[in-house]
C-alpha cells in the first residue's frame, strides 16, 4: 500500500482555511498515486483548540467541514483528525478521526486514552471511546489510533489480536510527531506496539509544515520517502 503522509500545521479554528489545505494535499496525494493519505490530530480545527471547544457554532463548522472534505475524496483514502460530538453525554465531545473513500465517511474513530498531564486536559472536553474497530480497505484490516492510543491502550492490541492482523495507522499533531522528548517507557512501549512482525508502521519526522511525504508499506515495516514541495 503506497500511503501519504500530510505533515500540516493548521492553524487553531481557520476552519476554512485547514479545510483548503487538506482538499489540496488529498489532491496532491492522488495525482502522484496514494492509496491513503493521513492527516493529524484534529486537523480541521488546530490542536490544541481548548476552550474553543465550548464554542457551539465553531464544533458545527467542523462537523461540516469534515463532510465538505468527504464529498472531495476520490480514489485515494483519507484519515483526517476532527471534533465530533458525544450524543450519549452532551455537551461533551469525541477526539476523532474520519476514514473517507469515495465522497462519503465510511468510518469515525474515537480517542480512547485522554491525557490529563502536563499541557493536556482533554478530560475536560472529551468522552473516551467506547469501543474500537478496524476498516476494511483494499484486502488490509486497518485499526486506527489517535496519538498516545498507539503506545498505551493495551486493549486496544489485544483485541487486535483475537480479530485477526491489523496495519496501524496513528497520527498526531504536529507537536507530537515533532518534539524528541519521550519518556524512555513510553519510547520502548511504542517501539514495541509498532514492531513490524504485527503491523506496517508508520513513523515520521518531517520538519518542514505543509509538506506531504510518501510511506510504502509491506510486510517487513515501511520505509519514507520524502517528496519535495
Amino acid at each position: 500500500m503506497k500511503i501519504a503522509m500530510a505533515q500540516i500545521n493548521p492553524t487553531i479554528a481557520d476552519i476554512a482555511g485547514n479545510r483548503e489545505m487538506i482538499i489540496s494535499c488529498i489532491g496532491r496525494a492522488e495525482s502522484l498515486g496514494a492509496d491513503l493519505v493521513v492527516f493529524p490530530e484534529m486537523a480541521t480545527l488546530g490542536y490544541p483548540p481548548m476552550d474553543l471547544l465550548e464554542n457551539r457554532k465553531l464544533i458545527d463548522d467542523n462537523l461540516a467541514s469534515i463532510e465538505e472534505i468527504a464529498r472531495r475524496t476520490g480514489s485515494t483514502a483519507v484519515i483526517c483528525g476532527y471534533v465530533d460530538t458525544d450524543p450519549d453525554n452532551p455537551p461533551m465531545l469525541f477526539n476523532a478521526a474520519a476514514f473517507m473513500h469515495e465522497g462519503k465517511v465510511m468510518s469515525r474513530h474515537f480517542k480512547t486514552l485522554l491525557p490529563t498531564y502536563d499541557v493536556f486536559d482533554e478530560l475536560r472536553y472529551f468522552s473516551r471511546a467506547r469501543s474500537v474497530s478496524p476498516v476494511e480497505f483494499r484486502g488490509h484490516r486497518i485499526g486506527v489510533t489517535i496519538c498516545e492510543d498507539i503506545w498505551n491502550d493495551i486493549d486496544f492490541y489485544t483485541a487486535g489480536h483475537e480479530a485477526g492482523s491489523l496495519e496501524r495507522f496513528d497520527y498526531r499533531r504536529r507537536y507530537e510527531v515533532d518534539r524528541c522528548g519521550v519518556c524512555s517507557h513510553q519510547r520502548d512501549r511504542r517501539r514495541y506496539c509498532l514492531r513490524p512482525r504485527h503491523s506496517n508502521t508508520i513513523r515520521t519526522c518531517d520538519q518542514v509544515s505543509e509538506s506531504v511525504g510518501f510511506i510504502r508499506c509491506d510486510l517487513l515495516g515501511c520505509h519514507l520517502r520524502p517528496i519535495a514541495r
